[in-house]
């Protein structure tokens, strides 16, 4: 018993770690967050930024807009697929004290059956979630 509950504290606490990447956050916050860039890249989209961090296991791409952070995926550097509590815990992370919600007008039959995936929306309308069977990308309302 002690050693599930150790396992799932590590997984929490592994989640919670990458969490600290979030919606509006500057290239610097990452970079304090996920160590120095892995690469950089200018995007086409938005006249955006991509830039690509590792740390604990975890591959993290951020776009930047005006030196903000307006789009963010978060995979498994061996492309496992992530624990719901690891999901869970970016979800928290970028909720802004708001609450998510599946977005019926893009709900498929897979949704329904297939749980870790989906397309979702924050109650205050200004962050996007789509998860995949590979990992997590959050969108500003702006991207």
């Amino acid at each position: 018993m002690k050693f599930q509950t150790l396992v799932i504290l590590a997984v929490l606490n592994a989640g919670t770690m990458l969490a600290q990447g979030r919606l509006l956050d500057s290239e610097l916050e990452f970079s304090q967050r996920f160590g120095p860039p892995v690469s950089k890249a200018k995007a086409d989209e938005y006249g955006s930024r991509m830039i690509s961090y590792s740390k604990d296991g975890w591959r993290i791409r951020a776009w930047f807009v005006n030196d903000e952070c307006h789009k963010i995926s978060y995979f498994t550097a061996n492309f496992n697929r992530p624990t719901p509590d690891q999901i869970d815990a970016l979800m928290q992370a970028n909720s802004g004290g708001y609450t998510w919600a599946i977005q019926k007008d893009k709900m498929t039959a897979a949704n329904l059956i297939l749980q870790y995936i989906g397309s979702y929306v924050r109650s205050d309308k200004e962050a996007y979630c789509d998860k995949n069977a590979a990992g997590v990308t959050f969108k500003s309302s702006r991207w």
